[in-house]
């Protein structure tokens, strides 16, 4: 359970437990050191969720060939010149763009009541990701009543995923 989910009153604590002898009577005995590492457990589950969000929205900018190359760069190396990253470029035949708006979208979801505005965009969109399942299509973005999806790229891997070509 991570802790920004713990129910209220929860905490994490690191227990260290160490053989030391009693200075008094000689005998083996059990050291317990018990910490209250709450504030830490909550700061790295923050901090891991923003590195998920931010390489979330890096794989939305870039193919994976061209993130593996900006993570493997080692730090001080030159900075990159085109020639040297002109390898990870390529190129799609027969690829469509599909850009949707929904006419009169902005006056109706004026008139109409937002979460009848939010059931039928839900309706909406969820047909067309259904389609773009169907028809191996790369969903690209949903923004407001905007839906953005591309043909053509897609590919099954090695591993039998549809990943960009």
């Amino acid at each position: 359970m991570t802790p920004e989910y713990a129910p209220a009153g929860m905490c994490w604590h690191d227990v260290q437990a160490m053989a030391i002898t009693d200075p008094v009577s000689g005998q083996a005995a059990l050291l317990l050191l018990q910490t209250d590492i709450t504030s830490r457990a909550v700061l790295e589950s923050r901090m891991a969720a923003l590195t998920e969000s931010q390489l979330a929205m890096l794989e939305q900018m870039f193919p994976r060939h061209v993130l593996e190359y900006m993570v493997t760069k080692q730090p001080g190396q030159q900075p990159v010149q085109a020639e040297t990253v002109s390898h990870l470029a390529s190129s799609h035949e027969n690829v469509t763009i599909l850009f949707t708006d929904i006419v009169g979208f902005t006056s109706m979801s004026k008139e109409v009541k937002p979460d009848q505005v939010m059931g039928y965009l839900n309706e909406l969109f969820t047909a067309f990701d259904a389609l773009v399942d169907t028809y191996e299509i790369y969903k690209v973005e949903t923004a407001g009543d905007c839906y953005i999806a591309a043909g053509g790229l897609t590919k099954i891997d090695q591993d039998g995923f549809i990943c960009i070509d």
